[in-house]
């Protein structure tokens, strides 16, 4: 099978695809050789939004190169936690930076990314739940559920992103702001498992992807308005009940999978994955639900949401 390296004038070369007519749409194969659906097939209005390169992605590169290389995220955490203290130590007894140019540049294009993601994976994750039901959405193989294509593109972008996120703790240290015990460990252990997870082909991956991309998407964009001087309580407290909205579905999915697999279905998640997934979630949960009542429960202080 040809590997699909760049844009290609028919996907079919990609994925041995045939190039179907109006009668019969196209049937498309994943690396392995089984049938997927490209998520123009299933929403039409989307094919004028999805480039030819998102929908000839091939997962195979960007998973063997997951699955070969699990120490890396390990070594970007560590020199990730040691540079912290190092920036700590070197802005000790220097003036905090504004960056207020760049924060918003930044904050906004983070936004935008998460945005785009959450454009190409929330239709997929609907389709998957809506015509194949909850349990298949949970347990499907990855690579036929929504590794390939456009969806895969950005599913893949999404696991990589995480290791450029770490620049928020970067403002953070230059402005000499508190970088506390929730902001290090949310990326440090968002980076392991997704990366982890990617490289397992986790068949629940799309739910946590599309949820982190939705939130991320106001969070940020709520961010990148503070740096102009727009702050409101209101929104800051549903940002935060979307943070912890979305640790309870981490944890509900994540239990969700064991459950179904005492059942009898052949889930392609690895118990590891979910069992991990059930700690870190249920850790994130515990820690926004704690912060939030710090923020919004104790009379006298400026709401603001928790920048993870």
């Amino acid at each position: 099978m040809l590997e699909c390296s760049g844009r290609t004038k028919e996907l079919e070369l990609c994925f041995q695809a045939t190039p179907g007519n109006g009668s019969s749409p196209a049937v498309f194969l994943t690396p392995n050789g089984l049938p997927f659906a490209q998520v123009t097939q299933h929403y039409a209005w989307m094919e004028p939004l999805t480039s030819e390169f998102e929908m000839a992605f091939n997962p195979r590169a960007a998973v063997r190169f997951a699955s070969a290389n699990v120490w890396l995220p390990l070594a970007v955490c560590a020199a990730y936690c040691v540079l912290v203290e190092v920036g700590r130590w070197v802005m000790a007894g220097r003036q905090p930076l504004k960056l207020k140019g760049v924060l918003l540049a930044w904050n906004l294009a983070l936004s935008a990314f998460s945005f785009l993601g959450l454009l190409k994976t929330m239709p997929m994750l609907i389709h998957n739940v809506t015509q194949s039901g909850f349990e298949s959405s949970l347990c499907a193989p990855a690579e036929t559920a929504y590794g390939c294509g456009a969806t895969g593109l950005w599913t893949a972008l999404f696991i990589f992103s995480k290791i450029p996120e770490l620049g928020d703790t970067v403002f953070l240290v230059l402005r000499k702001r508190e970088v506390n015990f929730l902001h290090w460990y949310h990326h440090v252990s968002v980076l392991l498992y997704a990366w982890w997870s990617y490289a397992t082909r986790s068949s629940a991956g799309l739910w946590f992807v599309t949820f982190n991309y939705m939130v991320h998407a106001v969070m940020y964009l709520y961010f990148g308005l503070t740096t102009l001087g727009f702050r409101n309580n209101a929104v800051a407290f549903v940002i935060t009940l979307l943070q912890i909205s979305q640790m309870v579905v981490g944890v509900m999915i994540c239990a969700a999978v064991p459950l179904f697999v005492s059942r009898g279905s052949d889930c392609s998640m690895t118990a590891g994955a979910y069992a991990g997934g059930i700690v870190m979630y249920g850790s994130y949960f515990y820690l926004f639900l704690m912060f939030a009542i710090a923020r919004y429960c104790s009379s006298g202080k400026e709401s603001k949401p928790k920048q993870d």
